[in-house]
């Protein structure tokens, strides 16, 4: 059976999505990262110390500084092969590098766009992969806008509760139009650890990193709006006790100024013993003391 002819604009077309799959498979150093999570349209400092990782940054330095970071499985692992991190990462350009006499490398690095390892083509003297690009999937729907609005609102809500968080967050999210921008934009600046962190980085749809951020955030604010409750009412029953404690000592001075005090606390101690030596019943004893208590600081009849 013969094969079936293609139109000119087809083949044409076919050519063109192979050169497009082609350009979106690039080789690049691999850094492995403990405990961190780079995010594309992001800057973060970094800082790295393994002798494998400083010649990769040396080398990514003298050419066009672009590496592909990844997180480690085991943050507490050295010299990570291909099999101790994870597939997804991010494509990112080293900005400043700048040593400090303790050996250490600090760099400010800037996340370009999402990837993931195909295969790892070099373990020494650091890892070297071919990478592709992995745009996340946007779609333009209602649930989409609805989420994304809906993201902001948590957000505002989460910076006025947070003291540590400035207002001008919330001025930056709003200015944000690209919803996948967004949502790196405002997972960056909350407390998610790195294995959450990894999980939004490799969800594909926007759609559903919109919903687990959202999920994220209200958790976040629940924690905080109760704790602040704990915090209002634990004040609260401070300050009630403190009056308390501030009208006793007035009521005991006045007593001392009219020279009533000393005889009430005579005569309660003298009352109190004669309770302990009654031998009543336990819980008798205990509602006499009771008793004698709240006689004790009733101010005398005029």
């Amino acid at each position: 059976m013969g094969s079936e002819e293609r139109s000119p604009d087809e083949t044409a077309n076919d050519a063109t999505n192979a050169e497009l799959d082609a350009s979106d498979i690039i080789q690049l150093p691999v850094l492995p990262l403990r405990g961190t999570v780079v995010f594309p349209l992001t800057v973060v400092p970094l800082a790295a110390a393994q002798p494998r990782s400083l010649r990769l940054i040396d080398d990514v330095m003298s050419g066009d500084r672009t590496v592909a970071l990844v997180m480690q499985k085991n943050p507490d692992l050295e010299g990570a092969g291909p099999e101790d991190v994870y597939d997804v990462g991010t494509i990112s350009t080293i900005h400043q590098m700048m040593r400090v006499p303790d050996g250490t490398v600090r760099l400010a690095v800037q996340g370009n766009e999402r990837m993931r390892v195909l295969e790892f083509v070099q373990e020494e003297p650091y890892l070297l992969a071919r990478i592709q690009r992995a745009p996340e999937v946007v779609e333009e729907s209602v649930e989409v806008d609805a989420l994304t609005r809906n993201t902001l609102e948590l957000f505002q809500r989460l910076v006025s509760l947070v003291a540590h968080m400035p207002d001008e967050l919330v001025t930056a999210a709003l200015n944000v139009d690209d919803p996948s921008h967004l949502v790196y934009l405002v997972a960056t600046n909350l407390r998610m650890d790195a294995e959450e962190r990894q999980r939004l980085l490799e969800l594909d749809a926007v759609r559903d990193k919109l919903i687990a951020l959202n999920t994220f955030i209200s958790k976040e604010l629940d924690v905080l709006e109760i704790g602040k409750k704990i915090q209002s009412d634990v004040q609260e029953e401070l300050g009630k006790n403190q009056r308390e404690f501030y009208l006793r000592e007035q009521l005991k001075a006045i007593q001392r100024e009219l020279g009533e005090g000393t005889e009430t606390e005579a005569e309660a101690t003298e009352l109190r013993e004669k309770i302990d030596e009654s031998g009543m019943s336990e819980e008798a004893a205990k509602e006499a003391r009771r008793e004698l208590d709240r006689l004790s600081k009733l101010p005398p009849a005029a």
